[in-house]
C-alpha cells in the first residue's frame, strides 16, 4: 500500500528542517485523500524532498506531530526503542530514594502526545492525542516489560482528549488497580498521592528541583505556600528546617490530602 503524503507549503519546511516536531495545519498544501485522524504520513517540502513521519489529525491545529525525521518503520520496534531510551535515561538522572518521576514526556522524549508517570509501584498514563491513543495496547505492554511496576492506570480526562476528537478515559490498563492514596518518596521525602482524583496525574512532579531548593533555604525561616494544592513545598520547608511553615490552598480536598 502507497504511503500517505503530506506535502507542505512553499517555505513551510524551515522548521522540519531545525527538528521541531509540529507542523501546523496552515503550513499543509495537500495531503493525500483516504486518511483518518492518527495515521502515519510521510511529510514532504513543496520541492518533494522527504521531511519525516509524522500522524494526522485534520481536528486540531498542529495537524501533524512529527515521530521521525528518518524514513522508518513506525512499528512496535520502533516504539520500544524510543521507550527504552527514556526509561535508561530516568535511570541515569532521577536520584536513588526518589520513586516518583516523568517517566516519558510526550516530545520530550520524541513520542508526541504520551505522558507517563512513575508513583512508586505504578505507572499513570496519558494518550492526549489520536495518534498516540493508537499505539496504546504497544505503549502499555512496552512498558510492562521495562519497569517492575504492580499496576499501570490511564488517567485521559484533560480537555486535550476532546480536541483530538477522543473520548475521556479512566482506568487500569495493566495490572493491579492504584490504591487511592499511593505513598510515594522524593528526594527522601515522604508523600501522598491522589492517583483517581488528584490533579494531573496525582502530583505535580515536573517541581521537584523547586521543591528542593525552597528546601535547601528555608532553614530558620518564615514559609506562607499560597494555593498549595497538597502541600509538597510546605514539607519540603518543614523537612529544611523552616521555624513556621503555612499553607493555604482553597480545596479542602487538597489540604486534607
Amino acid at each position: 500500500m502507497r504511503p500517505l503524503r503530506c506535502i507542505l507549503k512553499a517555505g513551510k519546511e524551515k522548521v522540519l528542517l531545525g527538528r521541531h516536531p509540529w507542523v501546523y495545519s496552515g503550513a499543509i498544501d495537500q495531503i493525500d485523500d483516504g486518511f483518518t485522524a492518527g495515521d502515519v504520513v510521510k511529510v514532504f517540502s513543496a520541492d518533494q524532498k522527504f521531511l519525516g513521519l509524522g500522524y494526522v489529525n485534520p481536528r486540531s491545529q498542529i495537524a501533524v506531530r512529527m515521530l521521525a525525521f528518518d524514513d522508518v518503520s513506525i512499528n512496535e520496534g520502533f516504539f520500544e526503542k524510543r521507550i527504552g531510551e527514556a526509561v535508561n535515561l530516568r535511570r541515569k538522572i532521577i536520584p536513588p530514594d526518589t520513586d516518583t518521576y516523568r517517566v516519558i514526556h510526550s516530545e520530550g522524549d520524541f513520542l508526541p502526545g504520551l505522558i507517563a508517570d512513575r508513583y512508586g509501584d505504578y505507572l499513570v498514563l496519558e494518550f492526549l492525542t489520536a495518534g498516540m491513543d493508537r499505539w496504546k495496547e504497544t505503549v502499555v505492554r512496552i512498558l510492562a516489560r521495562e519497569l517492575p511496576v504492580r499496576g499501570i492506570f490511564e488517567k485521559d480526562d484533560s480537555e486535550w482528549r476532546e480536541a483530538e476528537g477522543l473520548e475521556k478515559r479512566v482506568g487500569k490498563l495493566w495490572g493491579e488497580d492504584p490504591p487511592d492514596f499511593v505513598e510515594i518518596r522524593e528526594n527522601g521525602v515522604a508523600f501522598i498521592a491522589d492517583i483517581h482524583g488528584g490533579q494531573k496525574t496525582g502530583f505535580f512532579i515536573d517541581q521537584r528541583d523547586n521543591r528542593k531548593l525552597v528546601g535547601g533555604f528555608a532553614k530558620d525561616r518564615r514559609v506562607l505556600n499560597a494555593f498549595c494544592y497538597t502541600g509538597a513545598f510546605t514539607v519540603y520547608a518543614a523537612a529544611g528546617g523552616a521555624a513556621q511553615s503555612v499553607s493555604a490552598d482553597i480545596s479542602e480536598v487538597a489540604i486534607n490530602t
